[in-house]
């Protein structure tokens, strides 16, 4: 804020009253989960919906991966258990605007995942961030259509990548900050460090509701207790019983023929 004057009280003897001018007031309501953590919910003021990444949001955006960077993952999975995460799609899909800075913690298939620089000396010297990861998660309800989880951090080991042999499995919590319109194959990185505020907006915008996170839970193949290692030796094993079946049978019915034919063909029944 900026000082402007000292304002005298009606009051003679009562001491004047400094007043100051601010562009806006900082927010970090107790009675959120979002404000507990340190995020000033005043920056979502100006965040718009079905829209590009405006640099009026650019703060908001950077703000809450910090935030999420110094929450607590355990906690956070416990306020979801506890009622206070959204777990359905389709209002951060249909009714963005009741679900800014909203808890949602979803499980999917990641088919993207992109290591993100981030290059600003101003985010770098503020925040720590040097970089960041943006997750493209389909789950069961979402109709084949994304959602965007930027997060921190990734488990160890969890790899990155795209294209039609990458998918992993994943469960993410993260803060919902807007339904963003971007154009396909474009990042969350193009799109911030543009500087070209002249410049058109890209034809045929998609729509993906964007969520901030920590991280994700990775739930590696293994965990689900098969691998094609396995499989295929159940598979062998498998053939291998019916091959066994087929030759006890085939030898059996040898013996049987056998038996047959050593019949005395001259002996009468008396």
């Amino acid at each position: 804020a900026v000082f402007l004057t000292l304002q005298a009280d009606a009051d003679a003897a009562a001491e004047p009253t400094p007043v100051f001018a601010a562009a806006r007031l900082a927010s970090y309501a107790d009675d959120r989960l979002l404000g507990r953590i340190g995020m000033d919910l005043g920056l979502l003021d100006a965040v718009l919906d079905r829209r590009p990444i405006r640099p009026e949001e650019r703060e908001c955006f950077y703000r809450l991966l910090d935030a999420a960077a110094r929450a607590d993952q355990q906690e956070l999975i416990a306020a979801a258990r506890r009622g206070e995460a959204q777990f359905a799609v389709e209002p951060l899909f249909n009714d963005p605007a009741s679900q800014r800075g909203r808890l949602a913690m979803l499980s999917g298939h990641v088919r993207r995942a992109l290591r993100v620089r981030v290059d600003d000396p101003d985010i770098r010297r503020r925040f720590g961030i040097d970089h960041y990861y943006e997750l493209y998660l389909y789950t069961d309800d979402s109709q084949g259509n994304p959602l965007v989880f930027c997060v921190r951090e990734l488990p160890e080991g969890m790899p990155t990548g795209e294209g039609p042999d990458y998918i992993e499995s994943v469960t993410v919590p993260g803060f919902f900050m807007k339904s963003w319109a971007y154009a396909s194959g474009q990042t969350l990185a193009d799109e911030i460090d543009a500087q070209d505020a002249t410049k058109a907006e890209p034809p045929a915008l998609q729509v993906a509701p964007l969520l901030i996170g920590r991280a994700p839970v990775w739930h590696r193949a293994e965990e689900s207790g098969s691998s094609p290692a396995w499989g295929a030796i159940g598979g062998g094993l498998f053939v291998l019983i019916l091959l066994g079946l087929w030759i006890w049978l085939w030898r059996r019915s040898k013996n049987d023929r056998r038996f047959t034919t050593g019949v005395n063909p001259s002996a009468k029944v008396r």
